[in-house]
């Protein structure tokens, strides 16, 4: 048992940073440049799958930890060994595969994607929008139209007449 600020927690500890090496930048790639092009839930999960190994293992996922295929076998081992769902050991393992594509595109990119380029619009989030009305001065309107009559200046229709057969 360990004491947490407080709270006496059993088993392992749990690690109070969890660090994913360039996490927005690749729950960015998962959205926007993955082959198969993620939903931002379903990217957000990935990263919630790769704090998961962090926590349980105390493996941070950074550039040098996950490089090959092979050292995703020796986590996913190493994940077994826990008392983690096999689902979840599965969603983990495709996080990292995830994690190592991306991992690849940037070194063929080596282009940073700065945290101002990274959309934070959420789907089903709200976006407000300006429209300008035009409301016409009703004391200028009669002024116009006892000036010029109701008559189409371009067509030169008299629009009392109109409407007064209409009737």
């Amino acid at each position: 048992m360990f004491e947490v600020y407080g709270l006496v927690v059993k088993g392992k500890c749990a690690r109070s940073s969890v660090l994913i090496e360039q996490e927005s930048e690749f729950k960015f790639f998962l959205v926007n440049q993955k082959a198969r092009k993620l939903t931002t839930g379903i990217a957000t999960s990935y990263i919630d799958y790769l704090n998961n190994v962090t926590n349980h293992l105390s493996i941070d996922i950074i550039l040098s930890t996950v490089v090959s295929e092979n050292d995703i076998c020796n986590i996913e081992s190493q994940l077994s060994e826990t008392e983690r769902l096999d689902g979840s050991r599965r969603n983990c393992k495709s996080a990292m595969k995830a994690y190592l594509e991306f991992q690849a595109q940037s070194k063929r990119m080596d282009i940073s994607i700065y945290h101002d380029e990274i959309d934070r619009h959420f789907e089903g989030s709200s976006k407000q929008v300006t429209v300008n009305k035009y409301e016409r001065n009703t004391k200028v309107r009669k002024a116009c139209i006892n000036h010029y009559q109701a008559v189409c200046q371009v067509y030169n229709l008299n629009f009392l007449k109109l409407t007064k057969n209409m009737k």
